[in-house]
């Protein structure tokens, strides 16, 4: 049987000195830091609503680096310790948007997608090895943020509608969808 001294992810990655896993020096930091891990969860992740034609490329890219490069990141660093020990796991958190993209924040679901491919292909690699590589798809968790990202978003299709159909005659002002970056 195995034993470990489990870490949380608020010790190692904020506590411990890491600040922006996006970055590729912090990640190869918290690997020196604590080269032996043996249980990656890739759970580092940013979303918002913003339509589609008002992502620019600079907000892809840092989905992108946040969601995306930065499981890809430990996975390659954390990796060759795994296939020493010829143990390990690595688990990214994706979501239900990887496999049904919001209309409204069609940025995220790709990174969610992409999570997805990099654990396939990752496993498919891995095949034979006692290491594993998963991923969880889980749909919104009742918060106070998702609470506020539903209101905002039911606003926001109430004032598509005509007037004739929306539940109020008031004059209808519909939220930006954007964080304002």
């Amino acid at each position: 049987m195995r034993s470990w001294s489990p870490l949380s992810p608020v010790q190692v990655g904020i506590s411990r000195g890491c600040r922006d896993l996006s970055i590729a020096s912090s990640a190869e930091q918290l690997v020196r830091k604590y080269p032996g891990v043996q249980i990656l969860v890739n759970n580092l992740g940013i979303f918002e609503l913003r339509a589609f034609e008002d992502i620019p490329d600079s907000e892809w890219l840092r989905f992108f680096e946040v969601n995306v490069l930065s499981g890809i990141r430990l996975a390659r660093l954390l990796l060759p310790s795994m296939r020493r020990a010829n143990w390990g796991r690595i688990i990214f958190i994706s979501s239900e948007s990887g496999v049904q993209i919001p209309s409204e924040m069609i940025h995220y679901g790709v990174t969610k997608t992409a999570q997805l491919a990099i654990s396939r292909g990752l496993a498919e690699a891995l095949a034979g090895t006692a290491i594993t590589v998963n991923s969880i798809l889980p749909g919104p968790t009742k918060s106070r943020g998702v609470g506020e990202f539903v209101d905002t978003l039911a606003q926001a299709r109430a004032c598509r509608l005509p007037p004739s159909r929306r539940s109020s005659s008031r004059r209808c002002d519909p939220p930006r969808l954007s964080s304002g970056r």
